[in-house]
């Protein structure tokens, strides 16, 4: 697996655990969250990995430029850094945060709804939700897809 991917995966996971982070914090002692500190979590996860990531996406877009005079990711961060100053690796920031901002609120927002629906439907009281759990909940004859449920 190539560094790229990994990175990848890194910088999903910031997301992930910075979804649960805000999720936690915005809940309070009531524990319960309404859809829109649901929405304003996802927004906030994803502003969160958007600016740990865009750094090595600053320094990937000017490795793929043709004559860029960098020979590889650390080249690159030592020239940008004493070139332009670190302020350079946040060049477009803003832009890429107003633009995940709403896709990362819908898309966490939805999840957990849906998720809500189906553990409620079902009512699962474990993480883990199964297929298993949807098969058994109806009769054999009626079996269906757990898609249709939702």
């Amino acid at each position: 697996m190539g560094r790229g991917r990994r990175i990848v995966r890194r910088v999903q996971s910031v997301q992930l655990s910075s979804n649960d982070f805000y999720k936690r914090v915005l809940a309070g002692d009531g524990g319960e969250l309404t859809v829109g500190k649901r929405l304003l979590a996802g927004a906030a996860a994803g502003m969160t990995a958007t600016a740990v990531g865009h750094p090595l996406d600053t320094l990937r877009l000017r490795l793929a430029l043709p004559n860029s005079g960098y020979t590889g990711m650390t080249d690159a961060l030592f020239k940008v850094v004493r070139g332009e100053g670190a302020i350079a690796l946040a060049k477009g920031l803003p832009a890429a945060l107003a633009g995940i901002a709403p896709y990362a609120a819908i898309n966490f927002a939805a999840y957990d709804m849906t998720k809500k629906v189906v553990y409620d439907k079902f009512q699962v009281r474990s993480r883990s939700l199964s297929l298993r759990h949807c098969w058994k909940a109806e009769r054999p004859e009626s079996r269906r897809s757990p898609l249709a449920y939702i």
